[in-house]
């Protein structure tokens, strides 16, 4: 259920965790990976395997499955690269993942996550160019620079400000992105129901029936 979390529909979680065997599980599981296959000619699985791969990536990288970092890295894939904490005297914790051009976009994008305190509950949120430059300020009256302002003193007090602009330039609206881009298959609910219509929930004890598929 970790591993799959952010592919779940509503109606598939609902319907999974009111199996009450496991043969019914595992038959769901199967089904399951069946109808996200984008070349369901093939025997082999690309979606089932690339997902597994990112799942493995994911925990060893982020530690664990969970929060906002570990959904973004599971559903666009692990970044080209990872900007820590630059300018750290004008700019709050924080970090830039880089991705390269590719189908999402050509150009390529970043993904900019503020560090947020216990007491907001987050560890990170995705910071979008819609709260402006002045939500990424460490400085507690920076509420009064303008955009602009704020670009000019990155150049000033900063070893590598044109390289923070030019990544925070790239940045994308990340709730945008998960509302708009096909990032993940999203089947329809007839997989479910027809699913749903040949389970049976065979009694203790039944007779195992002797059969061969030819």
């Amino acid at each position: 259920m970790e591993e799959v979390d952010v592919l779940l529909q509503d109606e598939e979680r609902s319907a999974f965790l009111a199996l009450g065997r496991d043969y019914q599980r595992q038959a769901f599981i199967e089904r399951f990976w069946e109808v996200r296959d984008p070349f369901p000619d093939t025997e082999f699985n690309e979606f089932r395997s690339e997902w597994a791969s990112r799942v493995e990536l994911a925990r060893a990288s982020l530690g664990s499955l969970e929060g906002v970092r570990a959904r973004i890295f599971l559903l666009v894939g692990p970044p080209s690269e990872i900007h820590r904490g630059l300018c750290g005297q004008l700019l709050r914790s924080h970090e830039i993942w880089a991705y390269p051009g590719g189908r999402l976009m050509p150009g390529g994008f970043t993904v900019v996550l503020l560090r947020g305190s216990s007491v907001e509950g987050e560890e990170y949120r995705p910071w979008s160019s819609l709260d402006g430059l002045r939500a990424l300020l460490s400085w507690p009256d920076g509420s009064s620079f303008s955009d602009a302002q704020i670009l000019q003193q990155l150049a000033t007090d900063c070893a590598r400000g044109s390289q923070i602009a030019s990544l925070l330039a790239s940045a994308i609206d990340w709730d945008v992105l998960i509302e708009e881009a096909d990032l993940v298959p999203t089947p329809d609910g007839e997989w479910l129901a027809a699913f749903l219509d040949r389970t049976t929930d065979l009694p203790e004890g039944a007779e195992i029936l002797p059969a061969e598929l030819s």
